[in-house]
């Protein structure tokens, strides 16, 4: 799709999804390009194979859980 029509088809799924930036959806400041987020794409349900940036499914297609980033206060004590 050239940039005008993938802006059309953003602009449609947006409008029927009810979608929330930037909860569902952001644009990347550096590419100008639309990125899904986790969150939607859980809702859409399935994995498109476009290789998402965060596409929360594996091989098989099921959703991976979200591994939460933790720091444990030995490691953020040591690197002060």
């Amino acid at each position: 799709m050239v940039p005008q029509e993938c802006r059309r088809f953003v602009a449609k799924v947006r409008r029927m999804f009810k979608l929330v930036e930037p909860e569902d959806w952001y644009e990347d400041p550096e590419t100008g390009l639309v990125v899904w987020t986790r969150r939607f794409l859980v809702a859409r349900g399935f994995c498109c194979n476009g290789g998402c940036r965060h596409c929360p499914y594996d091989e098989n297609g099921d959703v991976v859980p979200e591994v939460p980033i933790v720091i444990r206060y030995e490691e953020k004590r040591s690197n002060s």
